[in-house]
């Protein structure tokens, strides 16, 4: 199966944690918010993954 969205959520993923980093040396974030953020975004990206191969396999039947 070939999750097409991975990739780039994994991306904006680490965008993000980057951000997040950055700006806690500005201000304190707690780490759940960051470790939310970045397994949110890979989550979203693997549930678009299986919602467009599901897409895909009925257009193709």
């Amino acid at each position: 199966m070939h999750y097409r969205y991975l990739e780039h959520g994994a991306f904006y993923a680490i965008i993000t944690l980057s951000a997040v980093m950055f700006a806690q040396s500005l201000i304190h974030i707690p780490e759940v918010i960051t470790g939310l953020s970045g397994a949110g975004l890979i989550g979203l990206s693997l549930w678009a993954s299986i919602q467009a191969n599901r897409a895909e396999a009925l257009h193709q039947s």
